[in-house]
Parts: structure tokens; sequence; C-alpha cells
């Protein structure tokens, strides 16, 4: 018999009983997963919404204002968007040059939600995004967004989260993403965004790279010309890839692959190779292959995204 009661005579609306029984649900089955496995499970829920709001910031603000909204100024003379966190964002960015795209990709989940939480910009831009998932506006929306860049930062800073933060951050991010994806559906956009693609690839060098899920082509990362990240045989290599993750993990497949002979890792976003003298080259790639279930693929050659990453591979030294 379940702990959870069938029927509830205290709940009288029977939308709020199903919903808690369903959180109830949920929360029984996270306790069944790790400490580890939770945190793991939050950060990449975290770094997919994170994803999907660059993306709408960078749609809406550059459509509205131009490239340079960061520090566009409104009619009033004033910025759109508080210098301070304009500051941050672009420090970030030219820091920490070829990790980002663009430049909204520098930003963290803070100055997500303070942008698109700005009361004007919400009322003339974002409203209309996010009205699925905050109907009352605004200071809905802020709400539910500070309970979850409060457990962003405690994962960032290796801080404990509680189930119920989990619980949180998967429930909410979702809705936050469904909401944005059914922007894209009344407006006609959906066509571009109902595939998964890579948002991040990241190697044991400690190299990360995010990707735009609406450029064209396919991403790519290249450590050909730095030094520091040559390799040669007797070295151990780790790559790991991060999906959207609004799309579950059995709606497509991976493949790595290469124009030299690797292993045959399977269907995994993370593999661990040591290098071989067979794959001593001057250009040396690792190709990460991305199949969705559908009947059609977003690419010509049958996949639907595709990332190349470059290394050099010198020669044995003895």
């Amino acid at each position: 018999m379940s702990d959870f009661p069938t029927e509830n005579p205290r709940i009288q609306n029977r939308t709020i009983f199903i919903r808690d029984r369903r959180q109830y649900l949920l929360i029984m089955l996270l306790n069944k997963f790790t400490e580890a496995e939770l945190r793991n499970s939050s950060r990449e829920t975290l770094e997919t919404l994170e994803y999907w709001l660059r993306h709408i910031i960078d749609k809406i603000l550059t459509d509205s204002y131009g490239s340079n909204y960061l520090s566009t100024l409104d009619e009033k003379g004033n910025r759109i968007i508080n210098k301070k966190i304009a500051d941050n964002i672009e420090n970030r960015f030219f820091l920490e040059q070829g990790r980002y795209t663009r430049k909204i990709d520098a930003s963290l989940l803070d100055s997500l939600v303070n942008i698109i939480c700005n009361p004007l910009l919400y009322k003339k831009h974002f409203y209309k995004v996010f009205k699925f998932a905050f109907p009352e506006g605004n200071s809905e929306a802020r709400t539910f967004f500070t309970r979850l860049t409060i457990p962003r930062n405690h994962l960032s800073h290796a801080n404990p989260i509680s189930i119920h933060q989990v619980e949180q951050i998967l429930c909410y991010s979702h809705d936050i993403i469904d909401s944005i994806k059914q922007y894209y559906l009344e407006n006609k956009m959906q066509m571009n965004f109902n595939v998964p693609r890579f948002i991040k690839f990241k190697d044991s060098f400690g190299n990360e790279k995010f990707f735009d899920q609406n450029s064209t082509g396919h991403p790519s990362f290249s450590c050909l010309n730095k030094e520091m990240f040559y390799l040669r045989p007797g070295d151990d290599l780790t790559l790991e890839v991060e999906i959207d993750e609004s799309f579950n993990s059995s709606e497509y497949k991976l493949q790595w692959r290469s124009t030299k002979r690797i292993p045959d890792f399977g269907n995994t976003k993370k593999i661990s190779i040591k290098i071989e003298t067979h794959h001593v080259a001057e250009t040396f790639n690792f190709q990460c292959v991305l199949v969705s279930n559908k009947s059609w693929h977003r690419m010509h050659e049958g996949y639907d995204d595709l990332l190349i990453v470059y290394y050099r591979i010198l020669p044995p030294l003895v």
C-alpha cells in the first residue's frame, strides 16, 4: 500500500491534490539516487535552463536593439541593462576568449534573471515568452527564478543542496523551458528548436566551449595552435559533451568516431582514451555525432548535430 493516500478530504481542489501527489512521488524517486547523481542532474538541468535563457535574451534584445544591446540606451538616455551586470558579462567574455560564442554566453543565472526580470524589459519583451510559466507577471517570475539561483550558487561552490531544492530545479526549470518552447510554437518558430543539440564541450585539460543552438552548421573546438594542449602517445584524454537536457536521453543516440582508429565507446556523453602511436598527426580530430529518433534530421548527412574537436598529437619522445 502506498504511503500517500489515494483520497484526501482536506484537499478540495483535485488539481492541487494531483500536483501534490506527483510532487510526493518525485521526491520518493529522488531519494533513490546518490548525492553525486542528484548534483550532476541538477547541474545539467540548470545549464540547459541557462542555455535557453541566453538564447531567448539574445534573440529578443538583438531583434529590438541590435547586437550591442548590452550597452544600448533607451529614449531617456538610460541603459536598458544595468551597467554593472553588462560590465560583468563583458569582462568574463574578454577574459576567457574562445570559451564563449556570444557575449551573453558569459552570463550566469543571476545576471540572466536580473535582465529578464527588469520591470521595463519584462513588460515590453519577456512577458510574452514566460506568460505560460508565470501568468501573474514579473513578480511571480522573479520569485520562482530566485528559488533556482540559490541552489545554483550552492552547486557552484560545492555546498550541499536539499532534495526539495533538487525537485525545484527539475520542475521549475522544465516549466520555464516549456514556456519558451510554447512561445516559439505560437510564433511558428518551433522548427529551429525541436531537435537536440550540443550545448557545451569540455575536456580533461579544463577547456570548455559553449555553443549557440540557433547557429547553422555544426560546432567545433580546436587546440591545434596551443602548445599547452599538445598530446603524445601515453597521455590520457577525457572528452565530455552536454546535450540540451530538455530532450530526454532516450530521444537520441551519440557515436564517437575519428579519422584514425579509436575504441567503440558506445552511446555515451563522456569518453576517456589513452593516446597511442597510431594517433600521431598534425591534425587529429574526435567527432561526436548526435542522431535523434525522428524520421528526419537537421543536417543533410542524416544527423542532427556534429561536434568536431581538434588536437595535435606529437610523436613519442623516444
